[in-house]
């Protein structure tokens, strides 16, 4: 801020620019002195964004990696239920012949 002061004082009243208008004198200073800043936030909020969208596909690996060791242990919780469907099945077969 008060190096943008600085440059205006000097601008305003320098022999360098006294065919330029006053607006023009304030806006040539106040642009060069903003572009960096500018930038600056323009790369911080793209850093930004680039590190949420890793944590996005981070987190959605996670999510698809969990989902298929669920999806793996409801079909061996399946297979065990058929399987002892079948067993009991054939026990109680076995047993009804034997009475």
């Amino acid at each position: 801020l008060a190096v943008t002061v600085a440059l205006l004082t000097v601008n305003l009243f320098s022999d360098g620019m006294r065919d330029l208008s006053p607006v023009l004198t304030v806006i040539g200073p106040v642009f060069w002195m903003a572009l960096p800043l500018v930038g600056g936030s323009l790369a911080r909020l793209r850093g930004d964004y680039l590190e949420a969208v890793k944590a996005r596909a981070e987190h959605a690996e996670h999510t698809r990696e969990e989902e298929a060791r669920l999806r793996v242990t409801e079909e061996r919780m399946r297979i065990a239920r058929e399987l002892h469907d079948v067993v009991a099945h054939h026990l109680a077969l076995a047993n009804a012949q034997a009475g």
